[in-house]
């Protein structure tokens, strides 16, 4: 009796405790029968479901269930009662309000006593988050199926993981076309070695750029032109997994330039062969006025004759130039300067008087359009040193100097240490032809002219760029 005693005691605290425990959980725990009955269940129902235990134990638990879930709940009690294993369910409960909430059930049956013994965990919270990043997830992958560039990733040995519809469009794979390929498909062998130690560098942790372009293949053959701007995928702990890369087609543009390099190709040759021509040409003029003065007597029209001729050649000089040169539209002044002198000094070898020439040229590019008149100046005054400022001297020196400031504006300056100009020469020279071309070149470049005779005479010329 003693034991029975207290062996009841013991019973009774058990189920003290278990009462306890079944009415603090927060989970629903309840008891039904395969009929759709509740035999038991706890005061959380209350608190999730908004029933008391009193108005649910006159409800059918199958009254409960959302319409959309009724077939798949009763599916899942018979293969319970079938095969005695535990059950793990989600299904919308019905609450007080009209209103459903998800529930996340976990169940097992006692066959013998034809009863279901489950715990149900209000999981509301967790669906919408979820349902909220499905339809995330849908909205940028809609983004990113729709976008216009092409996007695709790929792990660390290269073999695609993802790419989008526009990837499908540029290369022309298909997802079973690229299921056993890697990104080396997709490159030419010109550009194979380089995009592979890119890869290679990357997914290694080394520098390599992260915009590019390549040559690379469609499924077709043909050859495509691409953009590409790569990024790194890392996993938790930092470490690489693969790459995301967005390529832009760029075939297009790529044929436009190489059109526009070929026609700027052919328009050099044509240009070449123009300044060429006209090189030719005015060395036939040169050659006939040469002829010319062989056939006067007269001193007087040789020296025009010969002047001319001077003048002519600093003009073919320029296109000889040009001819030789890879740029049209601007000439190597300080190279000109020095030819075109040099010329002119072996033409009017003064006696045994030495000439020094002395050059500045600092800025050394300039365009055709002011070249051509710098160049008859310079011509006109040079001539004129030799000519006039060293009579009765051993030597000479003539300077010429061809400078740019930061207002944009271009100094020539020719100088010589000769005799100078006398007043009267300044006077009488003004009307001279040789005076009146530079004066004439100097208002086609709208510059400024400046004559001074201090030991020597100097000219100066001041134009904008």
């Amino acid at each position: 009796m003693e034991y029975d005693e207290t062996r009841k005691t013991q019973l009774v605290k058990i189920v003290t405790e278990f009462q306890q425990l079944f009415d603090l959980s927060l989970d629903i725990m309840t008891i039904v029968d395969f009929d759709g009955q509740l035999k038991s269940i706890n005061n959380a129902v209350e608190r999730i479901l908004g029933f008391t235990i009193d108005e649910i134990q006159t409800i059918s638990y199958f009254k409960l269930i959302h319409p959309e879930d009724f077939k798949k709940v009763v599916n899942e009690l018979k293969n319970l009662r079938r095969a005695k294993e535990t059950l793990y369910l989600e299904f919308r409960a019905l609450c007080k309000g009209g209103s459903y909430k998800w529930l996340a059930w976990t169940a097992t049956a006692s066959i013998e006593d034809d009863l279901i013994f489950a715990v149900g965990r209000d999981i509301s919270h967790q669906k919408q988050i979820f349902e909220e990043l499905c339809i995330s997830e849908e909205k940028y992958k809609d983004i990113v199926e729709k976008a216009s560039i092409a996007i695709c990733t790929d792990n660390i040995y290269g073999e695609l993981t993802y790419f989008n519809n526009k990837f499908t469009e540029i290369f022309g794979y298909s997802y079973e076309d690229m299921k056993n390929q890697t990104f080396r498909t997709l490159i030419h062998l010109d550009d194979f070695e380089r995009i592979l130690k890119y890869h290679t560098n990357r997914v290694n942790g080394k520098e390599s750029p992260e915009r590019y372009e390549f040559k690379g293949f469609r499924k077709c053959g043909s050859v495509i032109y691409i953009d590409v701007t790569v990024t790194i995928i890392r996993d938790k702990n930092s470490k690489i997994i693969g790459t995301r890369n967005f390529f832009r087609d760029i075939t297009s543009r790529k044929e436009q330039e190489n059109a526009i390099r070929k026609s700027l190709s052919e328009k050099e040759v044509l240009l070449k062969e123009i300044h060429h021509r006209v090189k030719n040409n005015l060395q036939i003029v040169c050659s006939l006025l040469y002829l010319q003065s062989r056939r006067s007597t007269d001193p007087e029209i040789i020296e025009a004759l010969s002047v001319s001729t001077d003048r002519i050649k600093s003009m073919a000089l320029i296109h000889e130039k040009l001819y030789n040169a890879s740029d049209f539209t601007n000439i190597d002044f300080k190279s000109y300067i020095e030819s075109l002198t040099r010329s002119l000094v072996i033409n009017y070898k003064i006696g045994s008087t030495h000439i020094n020439l002395v050059t500045d040229i600092q800025a050394s590019k300039l365009e055709l359009t002011k070249a051509i008149p710098c160049g008859l100046i310079v011509n006109e005054l040079v001539t004129n040193s030799l000519k006039h400022a060293f009579a009765n001297t051993a030597q000479g020196e003539i300077f010429i100097g061809f400078y740019s400031d930061d207002r944009d504006v271009f100094t020539l300056c020719v100088k010589d240490n000769g005799k100078g100009f006398s007043n009267e020469e300044l006077t009488s020279d003004k009307n001279s032809l040789g005076m009146t071309i530079v004066e004439t070149l100097t208002k086609q470049l709208s510059g400024k002219l400046d004559i001074e005779s201090n030991n020597g005479a100097t000219i100066t010329i001041e134009f904008k760029k």
